[in-house]
């Protein structure tokens, strides 16, 4: 349940999420004490009662125009090289596998498609999480930095995962130094990279 309200908090508030904040603050108050409840019920004190466009306009002022707090998890190991085709490629497969089918046009790394995954498949959906953490430390960093409540989210979501490695950790700091590495390529095959208020996503009913 902390991976799905993680998922729909992290989307864009489109009408559909903004209409089940109620629903979704009556789940969140049940979840069993722990850091990641916390977190969540003091990122919705704020959120459920902002106006919608001021949700909407924050949430593209955070994800859309930051490159730190972007969403898509392969972009921070990979960049723009060819091999983040690869990893992308990789993901559609593991889905596939899954028996997780997409009806999306956007990319599979991006992080509320994976928490989706991650809340129906646990034992597949939080060790690829994990793989990356080292991306989604450098989101919880911008977003301290800049004051994003959506930080809380990203703490939420960090403590249900393992210890970091020390590895983890340089790699965090090398991302901050001097971001993911470049190279321009075509991802077409993968889906486009559009904002997240254009696309649905989830798993076929």
């Amino acid at each position: 349940m902390v991976l799905k309200l993680l998922s729909l908090l992290l989307r864009y508030p489109d009408d559909e999420v903004v209409a089940a904040g109620g629903e979704i603050a009556c789940a969140a108050r049940e979840l069993p004490p722990s850091g990641a409840r916390e977190r969540i019920l003091r990122f919705l004190d704020g959120w459920l009662g902002m106006p919608p466009g001021e949700a909407r306009s924050r949430y593209v002022e955070t994800f859309d125009f930051r490159g730190k707090s972007c969403l898509y998890l392969t972009y921070f190991r990979f960049g723009d090289q060819r091999a983040r085709g690869a990893a992308l490629a990789d993901l559609k497969e593991l889905y596939a596998e899954a028996g997780y089918a997409l009806r999306t046009s956007e990319l599979p790394d991006y992080l509320p498609l994976v928490l989706e995954f991650a809340a129906a498949r646990p034992d597949l959906g939080l060790p690829l999480i994990a793989g990356y953490r080292s991306g989604i430390e450098v989101v919880r960093k911008a977003l301290a930095q800049s004051g994003s409540p959506y930080a809380l989210l990203i703490e939420a979501l960090l403590s249900l995962l393992p210890r970091p490695e020390e590895r983890d950790l340089e790699e965090a700091r090398r991302l901050v130094a001097h971001g993911p590495p470049r190279e321009t390529v075509g991802l077409e095959p993968y889906g486009p990279e559009v904002p997240p208020a254009r696309v649905a996503y989830g798993r076929e009913r």
